[in-house]
């Protein structure tokens, strides 16, 4: 993981308007002579732009193809990176003049949820050492985020109850295809690891151990106690339990050998890329669509987070208007500035 996955870690909203990051140092440790845009005189420099592009290559390697990105880096993705440092450099310079203030308390108790996605506080740190940040300037940033995050509550804020009735039932009748559940099914499995160092003769000791305990489960065993004993999957300390599933999120070779199965059956032995399964299916549901009443609520989330970021587009575009942008590489001009 590199500095920018690290910084994705807490990203507050809108990667795509938004990113942090741009380098900062303030504006006394900038050399004018490096600017390549003017913000109501502050600098934002060639090397901010060149950081925050890598950071949107990193961040969007997994979401769109090779050939979309290499498009992307023909002047599109480095004008974006351009935008994202001069909204930096203007959300963080609004909260200084509303007098918005970050607690050190606040700082330390984000820290503290972020190094929680990690295995370890050692895991965390190492990464930031490998990332090319130290902890102060990794504490500066996370000042400034929330500082930000407190400038968007007190001007771009959206409350559960400012979605109405009518927006959630419109958004309900306007998108069927959003609420049809496809087939499902219930299921358990017990897991015997294979992995790609394993010599053949080691496959072939896995494999006897997994049809080994297909058999005391055909026999009668109970096969919640079975996986606890033998599984070597996630799943173990569940009895195997999977929980509830669809098509398409569980490897093709699993999913088929599930599927096929009718409540309470068990599989044989079924080899994926994890190694060898043993499958009990437990509950078929049929394809169906989702009631207004049972998705209501999660709609109300969902449009609540889309006006909060229509807001927060609309809230940043009045920043920009108020805001002199000089650009002294004209490459850079966004479309529509």
């Amino acid at each position: 993981m590199d500095r920018s996955n690290l910084l994705m870690i807490i990203a507050i909203v809108l990667v795509a308007i938004l990113s942090f990051g741009c380098s900062e140092d303030g504006s006394g440790g900038k050399d004018a002579s490096d600017a390549v845009i003017l913000v109501d005189g502050e600098s934002v420099t060639a090397e901010e732009v060149a950081e925050e592009e890598a950071n949107l290559m990193q961040q969007m390697s997994g979401q769109v193809s090779r050939e979309q990105l290499i498009q992307m880096q023909d002047g599109l993705l480095r004008i974006r990176a351009a935008g994202n440092c001069i909204n930096r450099l203007i959300l963080e310079r609004e909260a200084v003049r509303e007098g918005i203030e970050v607690s050190q308390f606040e700082v330390d108790d984000r820290l503290a949820a972020i190094i929680g996605q990690f295995q370890s506080e050692k895991a965390f740190y190492d990464q930031l050492q490998n990332s090319g940040m130290d902890k102060e300037d990794f504490m500066q940033d996370l000042e400034r985020r929330i500082g930000v995050e407190k400038l968007f509550e007190r001007n771009a804020s959206v409350k559960a109850e400012d979605v109405s009735e009518e927006d959630i039932r419109g958004f309900y009748d306007n998108n069927p295809d959003k609420f049809q559940q496809s087939e499902r099914i219930s299921a358990s499995h017990i897991l015997i690891k294979v992995g790609e160092a394993d010599s053949a003769e080691a496959k072939l000791e896995k494999r006897a151990r997994a049809e080994m305990v297909l058999n005391m489960v055909n026999d009668g065993a109970d096969f919640a106690e079975m996986a606890r004993q033998y599984s070597e999957g996630p799943s173990r300390d569940r009895g195997g339990n999977l929980g509830t599933f669809g098509r398409g999120q569980m490897i093709k070779e699993f999913e088929d050998a599930a599927f096929a199965l009718k409540p309470g059956e068990i599989s044989g032995i079924v080899e994926t890329s994890f190694g060898y399964h043993i499958i009990k299916s437990a509950e078929y549901f049929e394809p169906r669509v989702l009631q207004y009443e049972a998705v209501k609520e999660n709609i109300r989330s969902y449009l609540v987070s889309l006006y909060k970021q229509r807001k927060i587009v609309e809230y940043i575009d009045k920043l920009r208007s108020e805001s002199n942008i000089e650009y002294i590489d004209s490459t850079l001009v966004e479309s529509g500035s």
